[in-house]
């Protein structure tokens, strides 16, 4: 199971389960698995969203995002521990942590409520304030020490998750639903496929707007996205009183 120090961008992952197969991308950090049977992910980060399908392409969007990865035997902790299974950790002194399989573990939550002595480099007695730290707990259990840390844990920003709650909004969906929803696919007419039709047409582009009318008058999608001669002529497409779109 994948352990992530979301401050420093590292993910400490066991080489013996290494290449990933497809069930355990899908606990990777940043990796958001469509519903179906669609053997595909995507990598989402600040807002950009990226098709992939093996776990070499993903160890090659980690590293154009500076996200690195890290044989679990390099997490330096005051206390050694081990993975004696893909989502079970286990200290020397016999402590026992089990998260859920399908996500991968927050270093600030592995052995959540030991975090100090675990992983601490060196002994430090706490402050007063951090005794009287106020411990939140996400749909599944999981402890945090603020509300920040779990929406950012997540993938979202603590505004967003702020938001959603006062829509009336259940923990669990707040939590979960991306900030960007997935977009359908689309296809240009070279059979090559975009994630929306906002990315269809910056990636030809074209002013969607525009685009949208042209279509709607009846003009093919190779004629409008190769901006055929006669196709963007001023004046070309109208809409009457009722809205229809209208040729000249």
């Amino acid at each position: 199971m994948p352990v992530f120090d979301q401050k420093k961008q590292i993910i400490y992952l066991n080489s013996s389960y290494l290449p990933l197969n497809f069930e355990r991308i899908a606990a990777m950090p940043y990796v958001l698995s469509p519903s179906g049977d669609k053997k595909f992910f995507y990598f989402s980060k600040n807002g950009q969203r990226i098709k992939f399908y093996t776990w070499e392409e993903l160890k090659e969007i980690y590293q154009r995002h500076d996200i690195l990865l890290k044989n679990f035997q390099e997490l330096r902790t005051s206390e050694k521990i081990k993975e004696t299974s893909w989502n079970v950790f286990e200290t020397a002194s016999g402590k026992v942590f089990s998260p859920p399989a399908g996500r991968v573990v927050s270093l600030t939550n592995l052995f959540s409520g030991t975090q100090t002595s675990l992983f601490q480099p060196h002994s430090i007695k706490p402050s007063v304030s951090s005794l009287n730290k106020t411990v939140v707990e996400d749909h599944l259990g999981n402890k945090f020490p603020t509300k920040k840390a779990m929406a950012l844990y997540y993938g979202i920003t603590p505004v967003v998750l702020a938001k959603r709650r006062s829509r009336g909004w259940s923990l669990e969906k707040s939590l979960t639903t991306p900030i960007n929803p997935q977009l359908p696919e689309v296809k240009d007419h070279l059979g090559n496929t975009f994630i929306g039709k906002k990315e269809l047409y910056k990636h030809y582009d074209v002013v969607p707007r525009i685009a949208e009318k042209l279509l709607a008058a009846g003009f093919s999608l190779e004629d409008v996205l190769t901006k055929k001669e006669g196709v963007y002529n001023t004046g070309r497409v109208q809409k009457d009183h009722l809205g229809n779109t209208l040729l000249d």
